[in-house]
């Protein structure tokens, strides 16, 4: 990580001034850094050695950032320290950390972290994710966005982001590592309607990921179907929240308009050039079709539907029925798997769900490590 880097000119609002942000458990060069990064925004911070300090330094009905360096010390702190930063309202979190550690990825979990960013990264990417941060953590406080204002910020953010996606496509390489950056703002912007919609996505891409591996398929298309699953609901910001967050049965009517969400979703992300953005429209409007044809929106059968579409279809279909909502208890994961073998062939792809089935070592780690952290 290069923090002393220059700062590349990026499309940022102003960063607010009113949360304080603490960085925990960072050394000090990093400290220094990331310090100074914030300082030349005007952002008021504080450097402290635990989550323990960082709990006794926060002020009652003042908003605060936790930036917290991620190391085995982390799954050292007491659980009710733990459990008081992820239950204040007051805090939102972001962690930092060295790799990819399993460990160190269920202590993010566990602290209720919001955004996770591996070394190396950028003084724009640390940015960017703090303003992404603050933007949501204010409205989950202030709670002032109507459903209408809501769609017209996600449009207007989904439609700048696309727009510098397309600017960056002269450049490869800067392209490449503003991909999952914009997808993340993309899904933190559909989780404000859903309190699991985060979980439910993250379990979701690693579905994907493992049942595209299993389907022989190439890096880059396992990371652009990794990427583009969480994108699979993205229409669904336009649905009302009567029946988005209905608990009961939808009516016929209500059904109706939430399958409009696949049409939706593929309007909003078609619009780039980006293969990957391609690849995350065509999820967005295949998830749902049927290998029998009588899925939507448009009653594709077979190898008609898109690959993309009947991966996530399977990934998406097991987490709905592992997972409980407030209309239903969560079904235990061997049922889950019976049910959906019995719908081999009509909902999903025969060959498809057998090799899902065969990688059931790894599905089952996947959902019950998304269980211990949850």
């Amino acid at each position: 990580m290069d923090l002393s880097a220059p700062i590349k000119r990026v499309l940022l609002p102003p960063l607010s001034r009113e949360v304080r942000i603490l960085l925990v458990g960072a050394d000090p060069v990093t400290a220094q850094h990331l310090g100074a990064l914030l300082a030349g925004r005007g952002m008021h911070w504080q450097a402290l050695p635990t989550l323990a300090a960082a709990q006794g330094a926060l002020s009652p009905g003042r908003p605060c950032l936790l930036i917290v360096s991620l190391t085995r010390k982390c799954l050292a702190e007491k659980r009710q320290v733990i459990r008081a930063i992820r239950h204040n309202p007051q805090v939102a979190v972001m962690a930092l950390a060295e790799g990819h550690d399993p460990a160190l990825v269920r202590a993010a979990r566990r602290i209720g972290a919001m955004a996770y960013l591996v070394h190396p990264f950028t003084p724009d990417e640390v940015l960017f994710v703090v303003q992404n941060l603050q933007h949501h953590h204010q409205q989950y406080l202030r709670n002032l966005h109507s459903e209408q204002r809501l769609k017209n910020e996600v449009v207007r953010r989904t439609r700048e982001l696309l727009d510098t996606i397309e600017q960056l496509e002269q450049a490869r390489e800067e392209l490449l590592l503003s991909h999952e950056e914009t997808l993340g703002a993309l899904t933190r912007a559909t989780s404000y309607r859903d309190d699991d919609t985060g979980r439910h996505l993250w379990r979701i891409s690693l579905y994907t990921e493992l049942l595209s591996e299993r389907a022989g398929l190439a890096a880059n298309h396992v990371n652009d179907l990794r990427l583009g699953s969480t994108m699979h609901d993205l229409g669904k910001v336009d649905i009302p929240d009567h029946i988005l967050l209905k608990r009961g049965r939808l009516t016929p009517a209500e059904y109706r308009v939430m399958q409009r969400h696949a049409e939706i979703g593929y309007r909003i992300l078609s619009r780039s050039r980006s293969p990957m953005l391609h690849t995350a429209a065509e999820i967005a409007h295949t998830h749902h079709e049927w290998f029998d044809g009588s899925g939507y929106p448009k009653h594709l059968a077979g190898e008609k539907i898109p690959l993309a579409g009947r991966i996530v279809a399977i990934g998406d279909v097991f987490d709905a029925l592992t997972t409980p909502r407030p209309y239903k208890q969560a079904m235990a994961p061997e049922l889950a798997r019976a049910y959906m073998e019995d719908l081999r062939g009509r909902q999903f792809d025969p060959a498809l769900l057998d090799l899902f089935i065969d990688a059931w070592p790894e599905v089952r780690a996947i959902h019950d490590a998304q269980v211990e952290t949850a």
